[in-house]
């Protein structure tokens, strides 16, 4: 695929996610969803020095992970299909979508399995949003004292195992999560 984002797209990628995150009242830890989303959009801005120092830099290159922080969860959320938000966006914005949605399964451990992570490896920009929202979803929840952190803590080696090497230029990201879970949990409120 050749770069076609352009800001234009990203600002079509964006109001339809919020949009549509929002008509089906989602929230994230008693917020509205798009509280989550700008998180993941920061963290995609704040290792944006990954794509500038070592991808081909071209400013397309920002637009599609900026707005993979938007629709990376649109997929999988909303029913909005792959096919309206190709047409609403473009087939690379769908693209990072489609390989963010995590697959069926019974539980949490079927649904990140080896095959989902794999397939997300072969697309630069599906991972880089990947471990933005990781990143996103860690802090918030070490900042709520939420058992979710102990969760992500423990998903970390099999999560990492397919997508850190296939990516050695998002290394600064892959320290911050090292950082991270380096901290000890917070007591779960009673």
């Amino acid at each position: 695929m050749s770069h076609l984002t352009t800001h234009s797209h990203f600002v079509n990628a964006r109001d339809f996610a919020l949009q549509e995150h929002k008509k089906i009242g989602q929230k994230y830890g008693g917020k509205p969803y798009s509280f989550h989303l700008e998180m993941v959009h920061h963290y995609a801005l704040q290792f944006q020095r990954c794509i500038e120092e070592t991808w081909d830099w071209d400013p397309d290159n920002l637009f599609l992970v900026k707005a993979g922080a938007y629709v990376h969860d649109l997929l999988e959320d909303t029913g909005i299909t792959y096919n309206d938000l190709k047409q609403t966006t473009n087939e690379e914005i769908a693209e990072v979508a489609y390989l963010l949605q995590t697959p069926k399964g019974r539980n949490r451990k079927e649904r990140h399995c080896d095959a989902y992570y794999q397939e997300m490896a072969t697309n630069r920009e599906a991972v880089y949003v990947k471990v933005a929202d990781r990143i996103a979803n860690t802090q918030y929840s070490l900042d709520q004292g939420s058992s979710m952190f102990t969760k992500y803590q423990q998903e970390y080696p099999h999560f990492q195992t397919f997508l850190r090497l296939a990516w050695p230029e998002l290394e600064p990201m892959w320290q911050h999560l090292d950082h991270l879970y380096s901290y000890k949990p917070y007591p779960t409120p009673v």
